[in-house]
């Protein structure tokens, strides 16, 4: 769990590897101002620290029921993969979907990396039987339509990737989708003559809604993640973030824009009146700015559908929500909602967009 009002007071709690979490009690807490947290397959859990020009890597352990943390040596910095590190996001208290799932949570989700095949939910159920299911996790929308593919991909006889392998099929092939199965990390769909496929996990969008406006193939450059990272640095250097250590700049990666990679939004401004979200696009040309939009007093969400995100205003009673659809490098907008003197404020709509330090970009 992590809290703190600013960024220089955040600390997050660690619990259940001990007895001590019965009695709400943590085993151990860490600071994680100006960091970022990673899952590396070698090293485990590491927090990324950056201030200034102070730049340090921790390794994390829970052992005999106590916390330590660790600094890695250059040499152990030196090995790490850019490519295998996993970013870790927190959800909100507010969130009440995600809360409910800590009820039937199992041991491999709590550490996604892990692969513990006998896990048991709490209540009793073991974690295969809980994902023959399949339907019960469907989502609404996205089934009976046709989809393309951004990659060649396995089809496989359950949306598992540990299920048998059917056959494969190349990109750009369109597919019926007749029915989709959903977990916090993955999304899957049922083709039309049997198997599923993966539409998209955590890290890729491997399939995109042709119903759904998309934008026109464009060539974009190979090395799109160093082109981003530039462009972060760049919009960070300005001056002004100099005297403003609380309001620095922050990134996302769009992964739904809509396009073969994904769309790099950042969130730039040194008060709320100031705040702004800024979309980019990598191409062979360079980075091309799309976009922009106002972000004071807003949270950002995105509900799966290619191009749609959403901003959810609320400040002084006053909650303004609106939909977003970028098409053809073209942002539209249009408010769905309106209220004052609201006392309590609606939860955004599909996942928050959670934005990352801009020193924290691999």
């Amino acid at each position: 769990m992590i809290g703190g009002g600013l960024n220089k007071d955040l600390t997050v709690s660690v619990y259940g590897a001990s007895e001590k979490a019965l009695d709400l009690q943590p085993d151990g807490s860490f600071s994680c101002a100006w960091s970022n947290l990673y899952a590396d397959p070698e090293q485990g859990l590491l927090r990324f620290y950056h201030d200034r020009n102070r730049k340090t890597i921790y390794q994390l352990n829970l052992d005999n029921n106590s916390f330590r943390e660790t600094e890695l040596s250059q040499k152990e910095t030196d090995t790490l993969d850019d490519w295998e590190l996993k970013p870790l996001s927190f959800v909100s208290i507010n969130d009440f979907d995600s809360i409910e799932s800590l009820v039937s949570i199992t041991l491999g989700e709590i550490y996604p990396d892990s692969d513990f095949d006998s896990a048991s939910s709490s209540d009793g159920s073991s974690t295969s039987k809980k994902m023959e299911n399949f339907s019960a996790s469907a989502d609404s929308g996205m089934s009976n339509v046709d989809w393309a593919l951004n990659y060649d991909m396995v089809v496989r006889e359950k949306p598992d990737r540990k299920s048998g392998k059917l056959y494969t099929l190349p990109e750009a092939t369109v597919i019926q989708v007749t029915d989709t199965w959903t977990n916090e990390q993955e999304t899957w769909g049922k083709l039309q003559e049997g198997g599923w496929i993966c539409l998209k996990d955590a890290d890729y969008v491997y399939a995109f809604n042709t119903d759904t406006p998309v934008a026109p193939d464009t060539q974009y450059a190979d090395d799109w993640n160093k082109s981003y990272r530039q462009t972060v640095q760049t919009i960070a250097s300005d001056s002004k973030y100099d005297t403003c250590r609380d309001y620095y700049p922050s990134w996302y990666l769009w992964e739904d824009a809509g396009y073969k990679i994904p769309v790099l939004v950042v969130k730039t401004g040194i008060s709320e009146a100031d705040f702004k979200l800024e979309f980019f696009l990598a191409q062979k040309t360079g980075v091309q700015k799309l976009a922009e939009t106002g972000a004071g007093h807003s949270t950002f969400s995105s509900d799966g559908q290619t191009g749609v995100f959403y901003r959810l205003m609320a400040h002084m009673g006053v909650e303004v929500v609106d939909k977003f659809t970028l098409s053809s490098g073209n942002l539209t907008s249009e408010k769905l909602s309106s209220r004052q003197d609201v006392l309590d404020y609606q939860n955004p709509i599909g996942e928050i967009w959670y934005f990352q330090n801009a020193a924290a970009f691999q």
